[in-house]
């Protein structure tokens, strides 16, 4: 490296590894070359305080060098980073020290504003919206569903903050029973959880600061809603709620809980549960309250249900503050779209036919449809195309009876999205 140029520094340039997007530029001396190559994690040389330091030595949110790369000249340096800690790289706490893209419109022989005292026209702050994503169980199919309705979301695994190719689009992982809080409070837009994480917030913060704009009915192991129900030992003697009047109840969802206890009239210890709640009846409670897809789990560990608190399925939600800015509300609206034509899509496909005329009313018989199917006519005079979109489990009853109907040249294909 030729450090002779700056006095013995040379300008770093940080870039996400994965995002691709720069995040800051330091100086490093040959000090602080060497420690970055040693460590693993970036350091630079102070100038004010004319020191080497470790970025996020103190923060913990340390950049992890991926490689690095130097230019044509050999005095610069591109370093490709993962961000570690909660990634605000910047001190003002963001992601980024280039959130905002400031561009003067014009050179010192265009700008009006010389010697005026004014300052030069800039563009408006790149506007982004703040995405929260489920980490855990839901979070696969949660980037299945995107992927569906037109966003590749990359998820690294020493990183909260996952790309997405829209760069009007920030994400960040959040686990699922945060999410409401995190969006009420405004430090995400909008996020991705479930109905039992929404009312579970609501019964414990007594507000409303949290809008829902769709119900996306997928969970982690099939598309639908699951349940949290009301379960004790299989030979217990607790037949209905009210049998549990004083008892303890040991469940995650502890507020809503307590809400549906409180709507029976019942006076029930509702204590929390860390995790394993199925082993808890009847030794450490005398009942639980646990989510269910299947019921196979509750099942296996000698559990029956005596009643459903709450059935939940995956909603978008978002911040009301940020629904009055018409750009976020319009790009969050769009993207609900696009969540919501992805799963209506879900199980079903498409199927186009020929069929003569004579032979159309039976073959539309055979045939369900959203609305009506779509019959357009050939070139032949005698014949029609048909089109419509039906249940993929239909299709192999289907097409046999379409054959036997005249129906030719029939074509399945697939649906990403369904707008209705």
């Amino acid at each position: 490296m030729d450090f002779s140029k700056l006095g013995g520094l040379v300008p770093a340039v940080i870039q996400d590894a994965d995002r691709r997007d720069v995040l800051m530029v330091g100086f490093m001396n040959e000090d602080a070359l060497a420690r970055t190559r040693e460590t693993g994690y970036v350091t630079f040389f102070s100038r004010s305080r004319n020191t080497l330091w470790t970025k996020g030595e103190t923060s913990g949110n340390r950049l992890a060098v991926v490689s690095m790369a130097t230019d044509c000249d050999d005095d610069s340096l591109l370093v490709k980073v993962r961000c570690e800690g909660a990634g605000q790289v910047c001190h003002t706490g963001r992601r980024s020290c280039f959130v905002e893209e400031r561009r003067v419109t014009g050179g010192p022989a265009l700008d009006t504003t010389a010697g005026t005292g004014q300052k030069p026209a800039v563009r408006e702050a790149r506007q982004i919206i703040k995405l929260g994503v489920p980490k855990g169980s839901l979070q696969d199919a949660t980037i299945q569903l995107f992927a569906r309705a037109g966003f590749n979301i990359y998820v690294s695994p020493r990183s909260y903050f996952p790309a997405i190719d829209d760069p009007e689009i920030e994400c960040m992982l959040i686990r699922a029973q945060e999410m409401a809080r995190y969006v009420a409070d405004g430090v995400i837009d909008a996020g991705l959880t479930g109905r039992d994480w929404v009312a579970e917030h609501q019964a414990g913060r007594g507000d409303e600061r949290v809008t829902t704009l769709a119900d996306l009915l997928y969970a982690k192991q099939r598309a639908g809603s699951v349940k949290w129900v009301l379960a004790v030992p299989e030979d217990s003697p607790y037949q209905r709620p009210q049998d549990l009047e004083g008892r303890t109840v040991a469940t995650e969802l502890v507020r809503a809980t307590e809400s549906y206890f409180e709507r029976l009239g019942i006076q029930a210890n509702v204590e929390f549960s860390w995790g394993a709640t199925e082993v808890k009846p009847p030794m450490l409670a005398d009942a639980i309250v646990e989510v269910t897809e299947t019921g196979s789990s509750l099942r296996a560990n000698r559990l029956r249900v005596i009643d459903t608190v709450l059935e939940s399925n995956t909603q978008l939600i978002a911040n009301p503050a940020s629904l009055e800015d018409d750009w976020k509300r319009t790009k969050i609206v769009n993207l609900s779209l696009l969540l919501q034509a992805a799963i209506e899509a879900q199980g079903r496909v498409g199927v186009m036919l020929n069929v003569r005329r004579d032979d159309l009313e039976n073959v539309l018989k055979l045939l369900p449809a959203l609305q009506r199917p779509t019959v357009a006519p050939l070139s032949d005079a005698d014949w029609v195309a048909v089109n419509t979109i039906i249940e993929e489990r239909t299709v192999r009853e289907l097409m046999p009876r379409l054959k036997a109907a005249n129906a030719q040249g029939i074509v399945e294909y697939p649906l990403n999205k369904i707008v209705l």
